[in-house]
């Protein structure tokens, strides 16, 4: 193989790594797009927020406490359960289907809405400490908190002749006292540093849906309702800084939290309900349990699965575009090309070996020889005979295109056979490489040899 040859096959080789280098920039930047888009389009994280309890929870663990996320991954048993605790978002979750449907795209992704069917639910299965809304929804997409961004308080009323009310300080450091021991055992008062604190006003009388908790004078953060039509019993929380990722840093407001809902919960675990929907409990399940059915699957195929199959097949894309590129299928003119540089090399070699010993006849045989193989790939292709038998099928081809052609081949061949040398060897091989240019001619093909 030539000098030539080998330089143009590492041109190709390097224009290849140079093609594929560049699909890898483009793979890569592809990547890098898509993930930027789905950080951009995916709502905020609400747990995570300033409004979040997430902070709360980790503080918990960090306490050596029992205090779980919950996201309906499985029922709930009522025994091991001692507190649900249930942030709200919304101040109204009793929305009628209109004023549903009303809401902005953008409140409906970010804030975590409840119907007052899920939410009699819950309460009623596992004791539960309510906590009020007190942000709207732009506190979580600025990440920062601003009297502007409170929520109305008119719009809530969650007991007949409940009624709420903000502090005027901007913080207010509060000592709450504990009105009722049976209900909040082991804590006589708990210290709170709020933001605009948001506390209740109850009612009084026998028919009073809530009673006090946790007071300061009139001021209510803890009270305990009942629901009139069956009795159940949960707790309210007035002020959800106490328990937000907001609240964490603000003087003791964890640790009081902390040992709120342990105190609610009887030593048992708590749970942080992230939910909007009613799961059920480990009974209910077993009587609306039902078998599986191939159409569940379809769920593999939805938000956030989507993301998973989309990275799998560009993967898949690239993995085969790399072998297509690195292998690809079988090329006979590869294959030929490997076989006649072989077959080149071991004549350069017979070549040497007689130019040494002065044969200057058996050097030129072995010439037309490598001639002939070359015309012979050239003009039958990859499935032509092999050494003598090769040749007689090349001459053949010759002759029944043109016959006067293949006689003047022949004769050219058998010049050598009566022993020319010097000036009558050079003759025999010129004109031998004469006819041979001749026959590519005729044959449409290049004068140059095939190499």
């Amino acid at each position: 193989m030539s000098h030539a040859d080998t330089t143009a096959q590492e041109t190709v080789h390097s224009g290849g790594g140079r093609a594929g280098g560049l699909f890898a920039v483009l793979a890569g930047a592809a990547a890098v797009a898509l993930f930027v888009w789905y950080a951009v389009t995916s709502p905020p994280n609400l747990d995570r927020s300033v409004i979040g309890m997430n902070g709360f929870v980790s503080f918990a663990h960090s306490k050596g406490q029992d205090i779980q996320v919950y996201l309906g991954q499985r029922p709930l048993v009522r025994e091991k359960v001692g507190l649900r605790v249930l942030p709200l978002y919304t101040p109204q979750f009793n929305l009628s289907p209109q004023r549903e449907k009303a809401g902005s795209d953008e409140e409906k992704q970010v804030l975590r809405r409840m119907d007052r069917a899920v939410f009699d639910q819950k309460i009623s299965a596992i004791p539960t400490l309510v906590v009020l809304p007190k942000w709207r929804n732009g506190a979580i997409l600025l990440e920062r908190l601003h009297p502007k961004l409170l929520v109305d308080l008119k719009s809530q009323i969650f007991a007949s002749g409940t009624m709420l009310a903000r502090g005027e300080a901007e913080f207010e450091n509060l000592r709450l006292l504990n009105r009722d021991d049976q209900r909040l055992p082991n804590i006589t008062s708990v210290p709170a540093m709020l933001y605009l604190a948001q506390t209740m006003t109850l009612p009084k009388g026998a028919k009073a849906a809530c009673n006090p908790v946790l007071e300061s004078g009139h001021r209510v953060l803890l009270a305990q309702c009942n629901r009139t039509k069956d009795g159940t019993v949960y707790w309210v929380l007035s002020d959800p800084d106490l328990l937000n990722n907001h609240g964490a840093g603000i003087g003791e407001n964890f640790a009081s939290g902390l040992a709120l809902v342990q105190s609610l919960a009887g030593g048992k675990r708590v749970i942080v309900d992230q939910t909007d929907r009613f799961h059920g409990n480990e009974e209910q399940q077993r009587r609306d349990s039902r078998g599986r059915t191939l159409a569940e699957l379809s769920r593999f195929f939805l938000y956030p699965f989507t993301y998973i199959w989309l990275a799998f097949l560009i993967l898949t894309f690239f993995a085969l575009w790399h072998a297509a590129r690195r292998s690809g299928p079988i090329d006979d003119g590869e294959v030929e090309n490997e076989v006649t540089a072989s077959k080149a090399t071991a004549i350069d070699a017979n070549i040497g070996i007689l130019r040494a010993a002065g044969n200057e006849t058996a050097l030129a045989k072995k010439h037309m020889q490598q001639r002939l193989d070359d015309l012979g790939a050239d003009l039958l292709g990859t499935n032509r005979s092999r050494g003598d038998a090769g040749i007689r099928q090349l001459v053949q081809a010759i002759e029944r295109r043109t016959p006067d052609l293949s006689r003047r081949l022949e004769q050219s061949t058998k010049l050598l056979d009566r022993g020319a040398e010097g000036s009558s060897l050079f003759k025999a091989l010129n004109e031998f490489e004469h006819v041979l240019k001749e026959v590519r001619n005729a044959f449409g093909r290049s004068a140059s040899p095939r190499r």
